[in-house]
């Protein structure tokens, strides 16, 4: 009987080259070095859906009518944008909130840009007084900050003082930073409060019609006309500005019998914030949160990483009584998850190899494991 002939394959290449073997197994390993540590760990998977916002700010107008003369308005404009899924609405005094949410993977850009064409074009329906709509931005796959910054309050400052340098000292550095989408301030805007005695009021015969007329006559920055000469022309402008309480508690409201009647007659001007019913505490301290929101894609260890150092940098550049600190980070998380990974993958190896070596008796057989499980999983990673 003859012996049967056996056909070479292509994997006696690696039995009688072994270099060969070594090189692929090594170039494996290169690559997969290389994919792990530029493969983005990230919470939750890259998603094209978002939702989208439009804000109204009505003040001083009650939930029906906010409902009636700006929500509804809003949501038949909003009602023909491309690629919308469903529309809903939340409406409180003062102020209208109606989310648009997309379909599944539908461009955002487009449907941006058909909604601001509608709104436009609905502009004059809304009341006088009326906010101009304010567009916001939610992606599915970032639903919430990833990292929350705060700054604690020191009791000789106020809250808006400390919200203002956020936004004007703190958010231009954050935002600058590799792999952020944006960066939001949680803290209220400054304003002037006005706080009117009706009693005063009462006696002086003004009524709060003339208060806001006052306020839109002498609170305005406006130009006139302008002058020119053979050389330049000159923009002749008037500045009314009021900045501090002084400005407009100095606001001529009347000036009949020869007696003036001014702002500062019959209120309490002083400096605070858009609202007062929000008040934000860490540890029973007051603060002020930031968010940051990673780009969708982005690791955010690399993010984390790069966000603690320009904590850092911003903490020297800050005056001795304020001090910025991170009191959430989504990629603690992240990092213990990845060492737990990595943990667990090294008993694994260790018990395959013991397993082997109890089996086999051969420290050998045993190596072969030792070595092809990281070779694979490299691979697969590179792949």
């Amino acid at each position: 009987m003859s012996g049967l002939s056996l056909s070479p394959r292509w994997t006696d290449l690696f039995t009688e080259r072994p270099v060969v073997a070594i090189v692929v197994c090594l170039s494996l390993l290169l690559l997969g070095f290389r994919s792990a540590v530029n493969l983005p760990v990230i919470s939750f998977p890259v998603i094209e859906s978002s939702s989208i916002a439009v804000i109204t700010v009505y003040p001083g107008a009650s939930a029906e009518t906010v409902q009636g003369f700006v929500t509804e308005p809003i949501e038949r404009a909003a009602s023909s944008v491309p690629g919308l899924d469903y529309i809903e609405s939340v409406t409180t005094a003062g102020t209208s909130t109606v989310t648009l949410w997309l379909q599944l993977n539908k461009n955002t850009t487009e449907a941006i840009s058909t909604l601001s064409t509608r709104l436009s074009q609905i502009r004059f329906e809304l009341p006088e007084g009326t906010e101009d709509p304010s567009i916001q931005i939610s992606r599915a796959d970032t639903p919430y900050a990833s990292f929350y910054l705060a700054l604690r309050i020191p009791p000789d400052r106020t809250y808006a003082g400390v919200s203002d340098l956020i936004q004007r000292d703190i958010l231009p550095r954050l935002t600058a930073i590799p792999g952020i989408e944006r960066v939001e301030n949680y803290g209220l805007q400054q304003s002037m409060r006005i706080w009117l005695n009706p009693w005063k009021m009462t006696a002086l015969n003004v009524s709060t019609a003339d208060v806001a007329n006052t306020l839109r006559r002498n609170n305005v920055i406006g130009t006139f006309g302008r002058t020119k000469s053979t050389s330049q022309r000159v923009n002749l402008k008037t500045n009314s500005e009021a900045k501090t309480p002084s400005d407009f508690a100095s606001m001529l409201i009347q000036n009949d019998s020869a007696v003036d009647i001014r702002l500062g007659d019959v209120a309490e001007i002083q400096v605070g914030t858009t609202e007062l019913n929000t008040v934000d505490r860490y540890n029973q301290d007051q603060v002020v949160f930031v968010g940051v929101y990673p780009e969708p894609g982005t690791s955010e260890i690399v993010v984390g990483d790069a966000l603690y150092s320009a904590v850092k940098s911003i903490n020297e550049s800050l005056p001795p009584d304020l001090d910025l600190f991170i009191p959430f980070d989504n990629s603690r998380y992240m990092r213990e998850a990845v060492a737990e990974i990595f943990s667990t993958l090294g008993e694994t190896i260790l018990l395959v190899g013991l397993v082997v070596l109890a089996l086999m008796g051969s420290a050998r057989s045993a190596l072969v494991p030792l070595l092809t499980i990281p070779i694979s999983i490299l691979g697969a990673t590179a792949a």
